[in-house]
């Protein structure tokens, strides 16, 4: 039975996984304040949202309408984010579709992220914008407690607290969630086709699971399932994914 459905698996079409490009908080108002990088995270962002390379790309940033949802963020910052002024726009050069958010995560609030990342077969969540130790590890923290693949962009951060607030808002991601931090170049070096796919790994990781005969390859499922290829047991329950 069970090598009857791994050939019905390996004959099954593989698709590539789908990503989407989140960009956080990168408002006039908001990216006013930054100098660290300033330039580099614009450019990084503008490269990665037209190379093609996301299935959805969201700008997700604070827009906090009078009667909305509630939110400290709200009463800690009275004047930024206010829903129509043209602070609270996104910037010229990042102009796009956008989803609103009202916390410190882009998955907080009544943003419904979650729900529209699920409805377009998500499966990895990559995040740019501001700020590093603020919004970006939220979102990020948020991402991962979701169970999608999460990567953040190095070069497509930044934080209104300076290079040292960058510093620190990098240890932390890394303290938490490992080593997810990547340069752009992974998303615009090559051809998506030319990357694999989940599919394959979770071929093997069937295997390893179902058949006593190869126990040898299970530590290396083990070390790809650590590195975010294959989904871990729970994640395979869990996770439900509806693709257009």
């Amino acid at each position: 039975m069970r090598i009857a459905l791994l050939i019905l698996l390996i004959r099954a079409p593989c698709e590539a996984m789908r990503r989407a490009l989140v960009v956080v908080d990168m408002t006039v108002e908001q990216v006013a304040n930054i100098s660290f990088q300033k330039d580099e995270m614009i450019q990084t962002i503008r490269h990665l949202a037209l190379s093609g390379k996301f299935d959805t790309k969201i700008d997700s940033h604070l827009w906090f309408e009078k009667g909305g949802p509630p939110s400290s963020l709200a009463e800690m910052y009275p004047h930024v984010g206010r829903a129509g002024t043209p602070g609270a726009e996104l910037i010229p050069e990042l102009c796009d579709l956008g989803l609103d958010s009202c916390q410190y995560s882009c998955f907080a609030g009544g943003a419904e992220l979650e729900i529209l990342l699920r409805e377009r077969g998500i499966e990895e969540v990559v995040i740019t914008g501001i700020n590093t130790d603020y919004c970006v590890m939220a979102t990020a923290l948020d991402s991962f407690y979701s169970m999608f693949r999460t990567r953040v962009v190095g070069s497509g951060i930044s934080s209104f607290n300076g290079r040292a607030g960058h510093l620190e808002g990098l240890k932390d991601i890394r303290r938490f969630l490992g080593d997810i931090v990547v340069g752009a170049d992974e998303y615009l070096g090559s051809d998506p086709a030319a990357r694999p796919s989940l599919c394959i790994y979770k071929y093997i990781y069937f295997l390893t699971s179902s058949l006593s005969v190869l126990p040898f390859l299970r530590p290396l499922m083990d070390s790809a399932s650590a590195l975010g290829f294959v989904p871990s047991s729970h994640q395979l329950s869990c996770k439900v994914t509806i693709r257009e």
